[in-house]
């Protein structure tokens, strides 16, 4: 059975309507169509081109493995700073990424590494679960990109670049849920 490709929340994306089934979704979710991902002996995975625009919500936990260690497309990073209203330089800084390195993959058309990936993997994931606990994407974009006095008077996104953090901004986030003082 397919279902059209949606967005964020099941919202249908911009452009024609495609179909494809789950399974497609899952195994071409970084994969421009007929540009299929070749392994061959000694040799790496061809370089990614079609960034998504949620690459997080809805993919299965070993697909975002397999995923982040091809890496996503460098242009991904403009994609998330974008959804979050944001330049890539503040971006990059706010999470702690080199301007210069993203710049020359960018140039190089080369994809980001698995840390890299990890990296934007980290925003997407409390973005999803902002958006879940705030009810809308621009409240999340705002909370998240906010200085919070449980975090110590520093911005949610901030906090991504480690897994503790990341522990940290989920925790404030539960307790916003459950209706605690954060």
């Amino acid at each position: 059975m397919s279902k059209p490709i949606t967005g964020m929340h099941g919202k249908a994306t911009k452009g024609p309507q495609l179909t494809m089934s789950a399974a497609e979704i899952a195994t071409s979710a970084l994969t421009p169509p007929g540009r299929g991902l070749k392994r061959q002996a000694g040799k790496t995975a061809k370089v990614l081109v079609a960034p998504p625009t949620n690459f997080v919500v809805g993919m299965a936990a070993s697909e975002q493995v397999r995923v982040s260690r091809i890496g996503l497309p460098a242009s991904t990073v403009d994609i998330m700073a974008k959804r979050l209203g944001m330049s890539r330089s503040l971006f990059l800084g706010e999470i702690d990424m080199k301007q210069s390195t993203i710049e020359r993959r960018l140039a190089e058309k080369k994809p980001l590494t698995t840390t890299e990936t990890d990296r934007l993997y980290r925003v997407e994931k409390v973005l999803a679960r902002a958006t879940e606990v705030l009810e809308d994407e621009a409240s999340a974009t705002a909370w998240i990109q906010h200085r919070i006095r449980s975090l110590g008077g520093v911005t949610p996104l901030s906090l991504l670049d480690t897994d503790a953090g990341v522990d940290l901004v989920m925790d404030t986030l539960g307790r916003i849920e459950h209706g605690i003082a954060a």
